[in-house]
């Protein structure tokens, strides 16, 4: 069994450490009400994503919470490797979308609050 996420409400974003992997649809839609209910009491709409502890999801899942990462106004990701981010931020450019992915916590910071 996967280990919940961790939601914080920190200083200019909503803060989200995923652990393990997410299975099924109905999981990824669980954790996106949720972190969906925290941008809404903070009132903001940039959200970094700690997926550091994580294991790949389905190519499908993982296409459907790019896309929705890509909804919010800034969606920073921290990523196990320096590749990873590159690929992500491959993707992200493709799409034009407001995501980029990061090996270190505090450059994903620096461009999440800039």
């Amino acid at each position: 069994m996967r280990a919940p996420s961790v939601i914080q409400l920190r200083d200019g974003y909503v803060f989200v450490a995923m652990f393990g992997r997410l299975e099924t649809l109905t999981e990824v839609l669980a954790e996106q009400r949720a972190i969906v209910g925290a941008c809404a009491k903070r009132g903001d709409r940039r959200v970094l994503f700690d997926n550091r502890a994580t294991l790949a999801p389905s190519e499908a899942l993982r296409d459907a919470m790019f896309e929705w990462a890509a909804s919010f106004e800034r969606s920073a990701l921290l990523l196990e490797s320096e590749m990873a981010a590159v690929r992500t931020n491959m993707w992200a450019v493709s799409k034009r979308a407001s995501v980029r992915a990061f090996h270190d916590e505090q450059l994903a910071i620096h461009w999440l609050c800039r």
